[in-house]
């Protein structure tokens, strides 16, 4: 696979149905691969083609800033060019793409907050905007999704309001202390169980 491949459409990381698209999070993600490969390469002394990564790296950070931040919807987007929000774009400071007290960072923060999230649940995207994947039920929410959310929340400065989001999140957690990869509006744990990406989050 060539250096260049960051260009090329793909699925996503929930594997939307409606065909490949250039996904925020899998371009951040390609950045991620270069950035650290950078970083690799300067502290270990390891032969590499930096100029080409770097330039590359910039690239990919450049077209992000520009074709995945929707100036009118006031978020980074589900993809390039796109007025999708997906709760995907809330790694991004994780990752270490962006800060997580950067004013888009913070404006995507609280689009999600408005458009995605119910108390403490939040869907993975705006399931109006682009097709659900096979056989999800489009009211559930991810789990996985808020367990990382209240960290880039309290990140971002809100620290009173992140530690009530946690709090209520362990709220679902069945008898055993366990949590599913989603959860129906009427409570029931659904997907995959236990979900480990749950409880890394």
């Amino acid at each position: 696979m060539g250096i260049g491949n960051w260009e090329q459409p793909d699925q996503s990381i929930w594997e939307v149905r409606g065909g490949r698209r250039d996904f925020t999070y899998s371009k951040v993600q390609c950045w991620v691969a270069l950035d650290r490969g950078l970083r690799l390469a300067w502290k270990r002394s390891f032969p590499a083609d930096t100029q080409r990564w770097l330039t590359e790296r910039d690239r990919i950070y450049r077209a992000v800033m520009s074709r995945a931040w929707n100036e009118r919807e006031g978020a980074f987007t589900q993809s390039f060019d796109s007025d999708a929000l997906d709760s995907s774009t809330l790694l991004m400071p994780l990752m270490l793409f962006v800060s997580p007290v950067d004013p888009r960072m913070v404006a995507t923060i609280e689009r999600i907050r408005q458009k995605l999230a119910s108390d403490s649940l939040v869907l993975r995207y705006d399931t109006g905007k682009a097709p659900m994947t096979v056989c999800r039920d489009t009211k559930a929410s991810s789990l996985s999704v808020p367990f990382g959310w209240w960290r880039r929340w309290r990140a971002a400065g809100y620290v009173e309001d992140a530690q009530l989001l946690f709090e209520k999140l362990l709220s679902y957690a069945n008898h055993l202390g366990l949590f599913s990869e989603e959860i129906s509006s009427r409570g029931e744990l659904l997907g995959n169980y236990p979900q480990a990406l749950t409880h890394l989050g």
